[in-house]
């Protein structure tokens, strides 16, 4: 991490591509995603705070996250994985997008976690959704990962949402996983330094900045747990 000019910490991006993991990913297709997407993306963050917290938290976890740019599915969960020195939170998406080869390739290479609720767009390729998202997907498949110690991430919009002033409501799903695999909440809020003019929706291009904030622990939950 570098400071921006306000003081605020910043990805260091000179290191991306040379920088060794901490804990680097079995898959060396992972390995390069996040690289890459970083290294593509990461001028766009302007700050990323309590990013220490975040490397410290070990076990199992929830982190619940707004969701404003179509990019962010990309480069929030990299961002995260390169924070945490290659240790990747699995995040749950849409399946609809692997129907799109290079996308298909980045969910299977990032470990995405496909929900496979909805029909294809367009239907008649729904019958695809067995042979590109099998079971176990979606929740079955987060609630595995918890219980194997393993964190997941979602988007609990559940859509990409412009609106800067109004967050939609977040999915029933997503409030469920972390009281029912009895594991903490990290809540992680993606921000906007340059606001856009009112009544204007947030631009997909638009520099973000990001804030991991504390875990939110219920009685008896198990992890995560920080270490130095």
């Amino acid at each position: 991490m570098s400071r921006s000019p306000t003081g605020r910490p910043r990805v260091d991006l000179s290191s991306v591509l040379t920088a060794s993991y901490r804990h680097p990913p079995d898959r060396r297709s992972t390995r390069w995603v996040i690289r890459a997407t970083v290294w593509a993306l990461g001028h766009r963050v302007r700050s990323v705070e309590g990013a220490d917290r975040l490397r410290r938290l070990d076990g199992p976890f929830v982190a619940a996250l707004n969701h404003s740019q179509r990019t962010e599915a990309f480069l929030v969960p990299a961002l995260l994985a390169w924070l945490r020195g290659g240790r990747i939170i699995r995040f749950l998406a849409d399946w609809n997008f692997m129907l799109l080869p290079p996308v298909y390739l980045l969910y299977r290479c990032a470990r995405v976690i496909p929900v496979a609720t909805k029909p294809a767009r367009p239907r008649f390729l729904t019958p695809l959704r067995t042979v590109l998202a099998p079971s176990p997907n979606g929740y079955p498949l987060a609630r595995r990962c918890l219980d194997d110690g393993r964190p997941v991430g979602i988007f609990v919009e559940g859509t990409t949402h412009r609106d800067p002033t109004r967050p939609l409501r977040g999915r029933r799903g997503a409030a469920r996983l972390a009281p029912e695999s009895r594991t903490p909440g990290l809540p992680t809020a993606i921000r906007f330094p340059e606001p856009p003019a009112p009544g204007a929706p947030i631009s997909h291009p638009q520099p973000l900045a990001a804030r991991v904030g504390d875990p939110l622990a219920r009685a008896g939950a198990k992890g995560p747990l920080e270490h130095n």
